[in-house]
């Protein structure tokens, strides 16, 4: 009990050591999959999959053994209805990514090779590299027919990497190319005009012509500030190491790219080593994953794009981090989670202009009682809307007592979990206080 009275009729407010509150539900459970990894596979998600509106409807995109699947729940998780959308694209999707307008409009952008067949496409050459860019949405109120973006018949095509909504209520589709030959790598954005209802051509927001600075494909979080502005973060390798850098569109046009970390370690080659969230004050917060002198793994957080950072989290020696999300509220207060090597999940907070506290464990249900990838909800922060933390996260054991050593594998589980700060966040106490004692305060 928080709050309890003895019979002198003294109050005691009993604040709690980390003021969570958690609940937990089983989502769903995924189909079993074939992979041909060489020339055929597919991501469930990649970090722009989840996404929560001011009223606390949940949207989710998740790619199942290769065909795309809408989730959504009006009750903080606890059910969820789902729709498998763009089914003339089913065995082929690899990726998917997403976004909710203000009006509750939402999109999916995904990316599909068509020579893929349910995981037993054997067809080499570049039909491997076939990655056509795609997209629905139900603005009319029911499911759009699929828009094109790209087709690269060719192949050397592009992965979906980020979604997010600007202050006019325009969707910006990003995508990027991971650099094959001499093509180079670049990224490139497609806007949906919410006056006109329709796509726009594409935009080039970087491009390295070397091809020792490929960018690397997967998660590129798109973060929108109240003026409008957006900044994408993303990761290019080089021969010997990955640079984590920005690119800013201020006033309709994309600058040049800023680095920020030139030697991240090349051997993260996954889709979630750094991630970023935005406040209601414009400030971005940034973490990444990197190694410091020592060659310990290290988190490190910036609150000014990287001029000046501090260390989060510091691994054991040859401990490997892997995915790493970051969430803030509308006042800066902010909630990390660490996959890591050899342990369970971390947790991590860190109240506005307070330092980053003590790392806790974020244990599951799941089979394993860990996790293998990690969604935290992205919110309209363009139009002001900031929620609590919230994620989804995906149980790395199949279902069975071991994993089969050849395909089919899983099925899967996919869990969703809530985290909120309960006191001094939602209910400040001396609002909620008289109503749980159903007397007034003198």
């Amino acid at each position: 009990n928080f709050v309890t009275m003895d019979s002198s009729k003294t109050v005691t407010v009993q604040f709690a050591a980390t003021p969570v509150v958690r609940s937990e539900t089983r989502v769903d459970t995924t189909q079993a999959y074939y992979t041909n990894e060489e020339w055929a596979n597919f991501s469930s998600v990649i970090g722009t999959n989840l996404f929560c509106e001011d009223d606390g409807t949940l949207h989710m995109a998740i790619v199942d053994n290769y065909e795309l699947w809408y989730y959504k729940s009006t009750d903080n998780g606890k059910n969820w209805n789902k729709e498998n959308i763009a089914a003339g694209h089913n065995g082929t999707v690899r990726y998917a990514v997403m976004t909710v307008d203000p009006n509750g409009k939402v999109f999916v952008g995904f990316t599909a090779n068509p020579a893929y067949d349910y995981g037993n496409n054997t067809v080499g050459g570049t039909n491997v590299y076939r990655f056509d860019v795609h997209s629905v949405n139900n603005v009319s109120g029911s499911w759009s027919a699929v828009s094109d973006h790209h087709i690269s018949a060719s192949g050397f095509g592009y992965f979906v990497s980020g979604m997010a909504v600007d202050g006019n209520n325009d969707v910006h589709l990003f995508a990027t190319r991971y650099g094959w030959q001499a093509r180079g790598g670049d990224a490139q954005e497609w806007v949906w005009d919410s006056g006109a209802a329709s796509w726009g051509s594409s935009t080039t927001v970087c491009h390295f012509s070397v091809g020792s600075n490929k960018i690397i494909r997967w998660y590129t979080p798109a973060l929108v500030d109240s003026n409008g502005d957006i900044t994408v973060f993303m990761k290019r390798n080089t021969d010997s190491d990955d640079i984590l850098f920005y690119v800013s569109n201020s006033g309709g046009s994309w600058g040049s790219p800023v680095n920020i970390e030139p030697n991240m370690d090349a051997t993260w080659n996954g889709p979630s080593t750094f991630d970023a969230a935005i406040d209601q004050n414009d400030v971005i917060h940034l973490v990444y994953n990197t190694n410091n002198s020592s060659d310990l793994t290290e988190t490190i957080y910036s609150n000014d794009l990287g001029a000046t950072t501090a260390v989060v989290y510091t691994g054991t020696a040859e401990q490997r981090f892997y995915d790493l999300k970051i969430h803030s509220d509308a006042d800066g207060n902010l909630t990390a989670v660490l996959r890591r090597e050899g342990e369970p999940t971390a947790l991590m907070k860190k109240p506005a202009d307070e330092a980053w506290g003590a790392a806790s464990t974020l244990l599951s249900a799941a089979p394993d009682g860990d996790v293998f990838y990690i969604l935290v909800a992205q919110t309209n922060t363009a139009g002001g809307s900031f929620t609590s933390c919230k994620l989804v996260y995906f149980d790395s054991e199949v279902l069975a007592p071991t994993r089969p050593a050849t395909p089919p594998y899983g099925p899967y589980g996919t869990y969703y979990i809530y985290y909120n700060d309960l006191l001094g966040k939602i209910f400040p106490w001396p609002m909620f206080l008289p109503a749980i004692l159903g007397t007034s305060i003198q």
